[in-house]
């Protein structure tokens, strides 16, 4: 009776290890995909807003009334940079995140390793 307890208990961790696990993994690899596409295409995953600012130069100049007295090459120069430097942050970012999301990665195979091989093993 006495030796039902641990390996009740054992069992009962090693599930609840794995669960951990495996929703961690699909977590990452979603948010990690995700984080893949921002780098791959950063244009794609701006929100609505902030791609619509960048498309012309009435849309860019819109809230900004010191802008409009600027000539138009200026304006277009200055959209068109920053909106190169705003994919620039959105792969910054995605970089930034997918080092997070390693790190996580890299705990849940510690882990699963440490509890694969600290567990007693069954003779056959």
């Amino acid at each position: 009776m006495t030796r039902a307890y641990p390996q009740n208990l054992r069992t009962s961790y090693s599930l609840a290890v794995s669960f951990v696990s495996i929703f961690v993994v699909v977590i990452s690899f979603v948010i990690g995909g995700y984080d893949l596409l921002k780098m791959i295409r950063p244009e794609f995953t701006l929100s609505s807003a902030l791609r619509e600012k960048y498309k012309t130069n009435e849309s860019y100049t819109e809230f900004g009334t010191f802008k409009k007295n600027f000539p138009e090459e200026r304006i277009t120069y200055e959209r068109l940079a920053n909106y190169e430097k705003l994919l620039r942050m959105e792969r910054q970012n995605a970089r930034q995140r997918l080092v997070k999301v390693g790190f996580a990665l890299l705990i849940v195979v510690i882990i699963n390793g440490v509890f694969v091989f600290s567990s007693p093993r069954k003779r056959e």
